[in-house]
């Protein structure tokens, strides 16, 4: 059960991380939009969403599965 746990938590930071670098490190992602702070960060994280949580979803799968992967054979 702990191993579940673990997984899910590492799964969640690890998207929520990742898409959170596409949206704003990437040069190539970042918005050129004059607007208020608040509108430019929901215009980030809604444009090209498909994509982004495609790519944060296989990079949090592949850390997810670290805990299973690593498991002690008793």
């Amino acid at each position: 059960m702990k191993r579940m746990i673990l997984s899910a938590v590492l799964f969640l930071v690890v998207f929520i991380g990742t898409y959170l670098i596409v949206c704003f490190l990437i040069p190539g992602m970042r918005l050129k939009l004059d607007a208020e702070p608040r509108e430019y960060f929901i215009a980030c994280i809604t444009h090209m969403v498909g994509f982004k949580a495609a790519v944060s979803a296989v990079a949090a799968l592949v850390v997810g599965a670290l805990p299973w992967i690593f498991r002690k054979k008793v």
